[in-house]
């Protein structure tokens, strides 16, 4: 009998996205289908909360995610750039109608900035044609997605390239 694999344990994420249009909403939640359906990820991603209602405010749901995720997955894009400089010069940008949450993505943000210890959990995403470094979310993983998808399941899991055959 060979060696078993030790089980993976399903992983939290909290997914933060701009939300640019249509086509990028599509992506974005193809992805997070995936990985519900075939890569142990539990998915919280503010367009689909449920629970949200059950909070004093959206920050506050925002807030008891992050902190029980294992990961904040930042997707940058060029909407996610604009309203975050936006944020900073104090001016408004507006790429979308803003949903029950209000504007989350850029309290989000706001909340890296100054806490540590949900920055160190972020990991970013950027989708072909679109920039691949954020200059605002400092992380010490990207990854191209589609192209680097299994690099990133990887990483999600704390497993190595030896891993990768294993569980194929």
């Amino acid at each position: 009998m060979g060696h078993q694999l030790p089980t993976l344990k399903p992983k939290k994420l909290y997914f933060l996205s701009a939300d640019d249009h249509s086509h990028h909403i599509h992506i974005i939640e193809s992805l997070i289908n995936y990985l519900e359906l075939h890569c142990y990820c539990n998915v919280v991603y503010p367009a689909r909360a449920e629970d949200i209602h059950n909070f004093d405010s959206p920050y506050s749901w925002f807030i008891n995610h992050i902190s029980s995720s294992d990961h904040i997955i930042f997707v940058n894009s060029v909407g996610a750039q604009k309203l975050i400089e936006a944020n900073l010069n104090k001016t408004v940008y507006r790429n979308r109608v803003l949903g029950p949450e209000g504007d989350l993505f850029t309290e989000c943000v706001k909340h890296f900035f100054k806490d540590n210890k949900a920055r160190d959990k972020v990991i970013n995403i950027f989708f072909e044609g679109n920039q691949n470094e954020s200059r605002y979310i400092a992380s010490s993983f990207t990854f191209q997605i589609p192209r680097n998808l299994p690099e990133f399941v990887l990483k999600l899991h704390s497993l190595n390239l030896k891993d990768k055959e294993k569980y194929n």
